[in-house]
C-alpha cells in the first residue's frame, strides 16, 4: 500500500519538477513565438516582381526570388543584437520600391517573462534565440507603379498620403501621453 502511495507522490514530484524546469530554462517569447526565424510573405502588383533582400549590417544579399514569395529572415545578429535588413522589389517598365525592415521588442519577452521566462528568459535564452525581436510586418504588400508620367504621379500621391498618415498617428500618440 505505501508502494502506490510512495508512487504516486513521485509523480506529482516529478510533474512539479518538469514544470519548474520548463518555466525557468525558457523564455516566454521562444514559448510563444519560436526563436528561428520569422516568416513573413511578399506580394507585389504587379507580381513576378524580383525580390531582393540585402542584410543591412553585413550589406550581403540573402535573398534573390520573384513574387509572390515567404521570406525567412532571422530577427537576431547575435546576442542582443537586431538583425535589419532592406528589401527591393523591381519589374521591367515599373519604379522600384525600397522598404525597411527592422524588428521590435517583442511584448513577450518584455511581459510574458514575468510569468514564464524569469531571469533566464530576459537575459538568456530569448537574447540568445533571437526571440526577443519580432519584425513587426506579418506581411509586406507592395505596388510597382508604371515608369510613366502618370505612374510617377501616382506615386507620389501615394507616398503623400503615406506621410501624412503617419503624421496623424504620432499627433495622435503624442496626445495621448
Amino acid at each position: 500500500m505505501e508502494l502506490k502511495k510512495g508512487g504516486c507522490m513521485s509523480k506529482k514530484l516529478a510533474n512539479v519538477l518538469v514544470l519548474f524546469l520548463f518555466v525557468t530554462l525558457t523564455g516566454c517569447a521562444s514559448i510563444v513565438s519560436g526563436s528561428g526565424p520569422q516568416a513573413i510573405p511578399v506580394n507585389t502588383n504587379p507580381s513576378e516582381a524580383r525580390l531582393e533582400v540585402m542584410d543591412i549590417m553585413s550589406g550581403q544579399p540573402v535573398l534573390d526570388a520573384k513574387t509572390p514569395h515567404t521570406m525567412l529572415l532571422n530577427r537576431s545578429a547575435g546576442y542582443f543584437k537586431k538583425k535589419e535588413y532592406k528589401i527591393k522589389v523591381s519589374k521591367d517598365g515599373f519604379m522600384a520600391q525600397e522598404k525597411v525592415l527592422r524588428p521590435e521588442v517583442s511584448g513577450w519577452y518584455l511581459g510574458g517573462n514575468i510569468i514564464f521566462g524569469g531571469l533566464i528568459g530576459w537575459f538568456i535564452v530569448d537574447p540568445a534565440t533571437g526571440a526577443m525581436y519580432k519584425f513587426p510586418e506579418d506581411s509586406i504588400s507592395m505596388i510597382l507603379y508604371p515608369d510613366t508620367p502618370d505612374g510617377r504621379a501616382a506615386m507620389k500621391l501615394e507616398e503623400e498620403r503615406k506621410a501624412k498618415e503617419a503624421a496623424e498617428k504620432k499627433a495622435r500618440e503624442e496626445a495621448e501621453k
